[in-house]
Order: C-alpha cells, then sequence, then structure tokens
C-alpha cells in the first residue's frame, strides 16, 4: 500500500513519497521539503529489531496511542520506522526534529512537515492549526524523528496535543518517537510513557542476525570467513548497520568483476576500509 507524507498533498504526493519537482521548485528553501519519509535503502534486510519495530509502529497506529523506538546512532531505526510506515494504509508525516530547544521551533517543524507551508508567528497560533489540521485530517500519523531533541517543555506540548484529539475526537494522534536514549531524554515527561502503547530497545546487531543480515545486503559476505568479519566488525563497525553498508558499498563500486561470485578478498577489504578513512 501506498504511504503519503502530508495530509495535504494527499492526492499528489508520489509513490515513495519523492519529492516532487512539480511542486517544490529549485528555489524554495530545503527547510521546506519537509515530511517525506527517508527513501528506501536499495535492499531492505529484515532483523530482528526492524520486524520489532514494524510491529510498534503497526500497535501505535492502530491504537492512536504513543509508541517510543529508542537506541544509539546507526543501527537502521529511521531505515526500520519508515518501512514499516510505507507499509500503513496511513497517511504518515515524517517530522526530523531540529537540534533546537525551542518549542516553537518544534512546532514550526511539525506544521510545516505536515502542510509545506510556513508556520504563524505565534507559538500558540501554530498549536491551534496543528489541532485544526489533525481534526480535519483524521488519518493522520506522526513518525518524530530525533526526538531527543525535544525540550521538556516541548514533549509536554506534545502530551496536550495528543489529549487534545482525544478530548475532541476519541482518540489521539498516532506518535511514534524515535532517538537517542529516549527514556534518559524523556524523563521529566513520565506521561508519554503512560501513553506509549509501545517501547522498544534498539541495540547494534551481532552474531546470527548479523551475518543474516549481511548476507542479504551483500552475498559475498555469505561465502567470507566468519572470523574475518567477526574482526571487521569488532575493530570498525560493532554492530552498526550504517558503517557496514557504507562498507559494503564502498567494496560493490571497486569490485574488479562485479559478476564474479565468492568471498571477499583481504586486498578488497583492506582498500574498502582505506576509501572510508578506518584504517591509516
Amino acid at each position: 500500500m501506498t504511504t503519503h507524507a502530508s495530509a495535504e498533498e494527499a492526492t499528489t504526493t508520489p509513490p515513495g513519497n519523492a519529492p516532487d519537482q512539480a511542486l517544490f521548485p529549485e528555489s524554495l528553501d530545503v527547510t521546506r521539503l519537509r515530511g517525506y519519509l527517508p527513501p528506501p535503502p536499495p535492499v531492505f534486510a529484515e532483523t530482528p529489531f526492524s520486524m520489532l519495530i514494524g510491529t510498534t509502529v503497526q500497535e501505535a497506529v492502530d491504537s492512536g496511542e504513543m509508541a517510543m523506538i529508542s537506541g544509539p546512532v546507526g543501527v537502521g531505526k529511521s531505515t526500520a520506522v519508515a518501512q514499516a510506515a510505507r507499509d500503513l494504509d496511513k497517511t504518515v508525516v515524517y517530522v526530523l526534529m531540529p537540534d533546537a530547544p525551542s518549542v516553537k521551533a518544534s512546532l514550526e517543524t511539525i506544521w510545516e512537515s505536515m502542510t509545506r507551508t510556513a508556520a504563524a508567528s505565534r507559538e500558540t497560533q501554530i498549536r491551534r492549526d496543528i489541532e485544526n489540521h489533525l481534526l480535519r485530517h483524521q488519518d493522520v500519523a506522526l513518525v518524530i524523528d530525533d526526538a531527543h531533541y525535544i525540550s521538556t517543555r516541548g514533549l509536554r506540548v506534545l502530551t496536550n496535543l495528543w489529549n487534545s484529539m482525544a478530548a475532541l475526537r476519541g482518540q489521539g494522534v498516532p506518535m511514534i518517537l524515535v532517538g537517542n536514549d529516549l527514556p534518559t531524554a524523556l524523563k521529566g515527561v513520565p506521561e508519554i510513557g503512560s501513553r506509549s502503547v509501545t517501547r522498544r530497545n534498539v541495540g547494534p546487531l551481532a552474531g546470527e542476525a548479523l551475518y543474516a543480515f549481511l548476507a542479504t545486503i551483500e552475498p559475498r559476505t555469505a561465502e567470507t570467513d566468519r572470523d574475518v568479519l567477526v574482526l571487521l566488525d569488532r575493530q570498525h563497525f560493532r554492530g552498526e548497520l550504517r558503517k557496514w553498508v557504507q562498507f559494503l558499498n564502498v567494496v560493490r563500486r571497486h569490485q574488479q568483476q562485479p559478476d564474479e561470485a565468492g568471498a571477499l578478498e583481504q586486498t578488497e577489504i583492506r582498500q574498502a576500509l582505506l576509501r572510508q578513512g578506518w584504517i591509516g
């Protein structure tokens, strides 16, 4: 099923949430291109964590509740959430929070992600505009990425927004909060925890789950000595999927004979690490 990125443009958003040049001319400020889900990877490899994340997103949307997905940088949280969102029969608005502590900046980001229009000048008006928009578009779900950047007061505003929707229409707006160490970041707003239907902690992959992931995105790793993969992970990647993907992309780009199968060779591995700057 096609997932749309914006409630205002539900009939014009191109498949896969890719920006449309007709809608967004080159002269438009890039900060207005908010709300689109991150682009899908060339190959999406399911992992135990990504399956849990998919279930979490679905539960939040079905229940109209909040959900929390926490974990360190580079372990695939945003990629898995975006993949789950694309499979929903729902208008999903992706909100990438800026590193800005003000409540007004957070509300502006939500409004611009939903509507592709500039927000009002006053914080109270932006809040009312968001509430009215959600009342008119009741199939909207919010994915709020980098939620650890939101101030404690901003998080309380999100809670109040959920409460307002629940009071006015009988169900809150589904919110999936994604970020780094969310239990610590959200400690000052316990109400979010009580409204979260599910909380997931995502960590680096290891063992068989990591090998299965690698074999999906690059079949040659299935033929590679496990001890080599273990050493690479221990020295350079530590289960961070983003780093593994970057490394394997470099290997693939510089492969001499791409049609030949077989294990990764030591020279390829060293050259890729050199190109990435991971060894001197």
